[in-house]
């Protein structure tokens, strides 16, 4: 049994706001609002280093101030899955989202990218998110905390 390691991230800007893409959800055929996220596949990297290059290559920021916020652990029976979320600052604001070939290369697709702020977050619905793990990860997220949450979905 393989067992696979996800992160994602909750990035802020200067101005205290929250980046969200507009991602394909396959199982409805329709765009929702999601982190920026991907595999750890590259032994060669950490899981911090995989969470910045994912930020990289899917809106073109850089950021600093990596921490670590939640843990969930999910998926089905022969397939778990685990997802460290971090919080981060970016290096700017000017969102780039690679083109359609660039993204098809990667199997991603993503539609825009939006600033948020925390009670414009509130007032997205659950089921306007691609998964529940991405609404638990901005649940209490203004919030500060010295302990890392830890969920099973």
């Amino acid at each position: 049994m393989k067992t696979i390691i996800k992160v994602a991230a909750v990035i802020f800007n200067g101005k205290n706001k929250i980046l969200l893409i507009k991602e394909k959800y396959a199982k409805e055929n329709s765009f929702k609002w999601n982190l920026v996220k991907g595999t750890y596949d590259n032994a060669s990297e950490t899981i911090v280093e995989c969470i910045q290059r994912e930020i990289k290559e899917e809106v073109g920021l850089d950021v600093r101030n990596i921490e670590l916020r939640k843990i969930f652990h999910y998926g089905g029976a022969g397939e778990p899955k685990i997802l460290f979320v971090f919080s981060t600052q970016s290096v700017g604001e000017d969102v780039e989202i690679p083109s359609k070939s660039e993204q098809s290369a990667r199997n991603e697709n993503i539609e825009s990218g939006q600033w948020f702020d925390l009670k414009e977050i509130n007032n997205i619905k659950k089921e306007d998110f691609i998964a529940s793990y991405i609404y638990l990860s901005l649940k209490d997220i203004g919030k500060k905390t010295d302990t890392v949450e830890i969920t099973r979905i």
